[in-house]
């Protein structure tokens, strides 16, 4: 008897052998404890890449909305972030801990180069692309660098992103 539609791979031919669609179930993602969000923060060597992970973890940004994000996108009167480019491409306004904005000052104030002509945020802070915007694979690099530093086995921007709840973004 030939498999229903409703149970059939999309795309495979009727009576040719469809493979049954089994879903598999859903696990929760990982997040960080306290005490390995406070281990990995400590191993970050620059006020820009604590305000980056600051970013994931108090207002649970992704990756690629902490790099899209740019200097007029960041309200520090409202504690609040716009971000343009969502997933889906969708806006949206976040709120974020007053944590976020201490370390986003201490960049500024710091280390970010005066002669950036980059409307990005987080921008390369030494070498020839010194100015320029850093790249997802130069976020993922100081990541897996304070991972190491840190001795966590596992600490992704995805599970940063996760462990945000919502006492994150209250002021403090």
């Amino acid at each position: 008897m030939p498999t229903s539609l409703a149970a059939r791979r999309p795309g495979a031919r009727r009576g040719k052998g469809g493979v049954s669609l089994i879903r598999t179930p859903r696990t929760l993602p990982r997040v960080l404890s306290p005490a390995e969000v406070d281990a990995l923060r400590k191993a970050l060597r620059t006020h820009r890449d604590r305000a980056m992970v600051d970013a994931m973890v108090f207002g649970g940004l992704r990756r690629c909305e902490v790099l899209g994000l740019r200097l007029d996108d960041v309200n520090v009167g409202e504690r609040r972030v716009f971000v343009a480019e969502g997933k889906g491409g969708r806006q949206r306004i976040v709120p974020v801990s007053g944590r976020f904005f201490t370390s986003l000052g201490d960049y500024m104030d710091h280390e970010r180069p005066t002669s950036s002509r980059a409307k990005q945020l987080f921008v390369v802070l030494k070498g020839p692309r010194r100015g320029e915007p850093l790249s997802a694979s130069g976020l993922d690099e100081i990541l897996d660098g304070a991972r190491a530093r840190a001795g966590l086995k596992r600490a992704t921007c995805h599970q940063l992103r996760h462990t945000c709840s919502p006492a994150c973004t209250k002021q403090g």
